[in-house]
């Protein structure tokens, strides 16, 4: 019972210490944008320039463009070429993506950890400064034809400066320096994942005009990725330190801050029912990460295949599509739906509604039935930001840096591992059926709503307190638990103090 008062007591305290957001808290977002439109944009110029340099070495003769959709009268040697070119793409490819996630995963188990301890405004500075090194070395890079080990050394540095993934975590241990935990965080947790998937199909479309309508070559729009990189990292010295002092966590070594972080699933800070919910969130996450990350990469190789043979202006034009109504309703749905709806209900409606999307892609054929699967996926974005939210707010405000480096930590393991498997997947399927890949990424979200099923099952066994019990149980005045009630709802500040 002590523990339980001194975690109702901790709760009480940190309620009345969230930090007021100001315009300043909101350039987040608009940073969080660029640096991830940054990001996308110049691995989609990444990848067609390296493929472009392969075909110079393995094409020989070739006087015009042409594809295994087109192949134009390109002759049978040109066309073995091209297979090796892409080949060629596609091991350079996971050499970048290993280099660069390898150090990532390493360096987010712990990095987002010390944010808990000193600031969480570091965190979202050095990934930025590792991609624009990145992204300059990109240019330099093209500029200069250089070789391509130029490009791994400079995503081992973003790696080991915790890349994109890093900038994440800190982004969402500031949602919850600045929000309560309940239905406002979950709102403003699903905007910043909206941000990130808006900033996939609109980097996608940018790549494709840049390519096919405006002609700008590789050099020019990987300027445009730097330059815009250079402008958020200045943007980012305006965003204010929502870490206070007196939530901080007190300094450890190394070892201890990594504890602090595998704490949460093996049961030495927390009850046993509460392990079961951290541990059964963590795996529900990381079947959501497998089922939804880097969606639109495996479907820029499905679409650019028969019976579609899609180019970058078609393949950009549906990811945008895609992502805005899955944005757009995501942000509006959840904001009403939890009116209604428990979290964990929200998330099987999620779930559901990915598995239904993919069900679909999988058997389609032709383009309007391909036009059908944003219709069908316009709530899938929710099932990941929900699992954050319940996490987190599960999670004292001294430990949400840890919470979210072992979160992301899985996430990058669990990216590399779906993108390595569904490629491996889709090249195996292709001769059978081109979107089986599909049918086994819809199986992983249906899991995922017998997770979210096992989650509700356990979160009333973690209840902390009951308001109408308080004072019973934990020697909290009744007072104190209604004034809580206030702040949850919003009450102003005079209100609260008439409780």
């Amino acid at each position: 019972m002590k523990a339980l008062a001194e975690s109702v007591k901790e709760k009480d305290q940190s309620l009345e210490t969230v930090p007021k957001m100001t315009w300043r808290n909101y350039v987040l977002l608009s940073v969080l944008f660029k640096v991830m439109f940054s990001t996308f944009l110049c691995a989609y110029i990444e990848s067609d320039w390296t493929l472009t340099m392969l075909k110079k070495e393995h094409v020989l003769n070739m006087t015009e463009q042409f594809s295994e959709c087109e192949p134009g009268n390109s002759t049978m040697e040109q066309r073995k070429g091209l297979e090796d070119a892409e080949n060629q793409n596609a091991k350079w490819r996971m050499i970048y993506t290993l280099a660069e996630t390898v150090p990532a995963m390493i360096v987010t188990l712990v990095l987002p950890a010390y944010t808990d301890v000193y600031e969480r405004k570091f965190l979202l500075l050095l990934p930025t400064v590792g991609a624009l090194i990145k992204f300059l070395t990109l240019s330099l890079t093209i500029q200069f034809e250089g070789s391509f080990w130029f490009l791994f050394a400079s995503h081992i540095v973003s790696g080991l400066t915790g890349s994109a993934f890093g900038f994440l975590a800190a982004t969402f241990s500031m949602v919850a320096d600045l929000t309560l935990p309940g239905n406002k965080r979950t709102q403003l947790i699903v905007m910043v994942e909206c941000v990130v998937v808006s900033s996939t199909g609109i980097a996608s479309l940018t790549s494709g005009m840049l390519k096919e309508i405006m002609e700008m070559g590789f050099f020019g729009s990987s300027l445009i990725g730097t330059g815009n990189c250079a402008v958020s990292l200045l943007m980012a010295f305006l965003i204010p330190e929502t870490h206070l002092g007196e939530k901080r966590h007190k300094p450890e070594s190394v070892l201890k801050t990594v504890k602090r972080v595998t704490n949460f699933y093996i049961g030495f800070d927390n009850s046993r029912s509460k392990t079961k919910l951290y541990i059964t969130l963590l795996m529900a996450f990381g079947f959501a990460t497998v089922s939804s990350a880097n969606r639109m990469g495996m479907e820029t190789l499905y679409f650019l295949e028969n019976p579609f043979c899609w180019g970058p202006v078609k393949i950009g034009i549906f990811s945008t599509i895609r992502s805005t109504i899955q944005c757009l309703i995501g942000v509006v749905a959840v904001k009403l739906l939890l009116k209604c709806l428990s979290s964990e209900m929200i998330g099987m409606m999620s779930a559901l509604s990915n598995a239904t999307s993919y069900i679909i892609q999988a058997f389609a054929t032709t383009t309007v039935v391909v036009y059908l699967v944003p219709a069908a996926a316009m709530f899938s974005i929710l099932i990941i930001p929900i699992i954050r939210s319940l996490m987190s707010s599960a999670t004292p405000a001294d430990r949400q840096g840890a919470l979210f480096a072992g979160m992301t930590s899985i996430e990058v393991f669990c990216t590399v591992l779906a993108s390595f498997a569904r490629r491996a997947i889709l090249s195996a399927s292709l001769s059978f059926m081109s979107g089986f890949v599909f049918l086994m990424l819809a199986l992983m979200a249906l899991i995922n709503v017998a997770q979210m099923i096992v989650v509700k099952l356990l979160k009333p066994a973690t209840d902390d307190y009951k308001f109408g019990d308080v004072e019973m149980e934990t020697g909290i005045t009744a007072e104190s638990a209604t004034r809580m009630m206030a702040i949850e709802s919003g009450l102003p500040a005079k209100e609260q103090k008439k409780m």
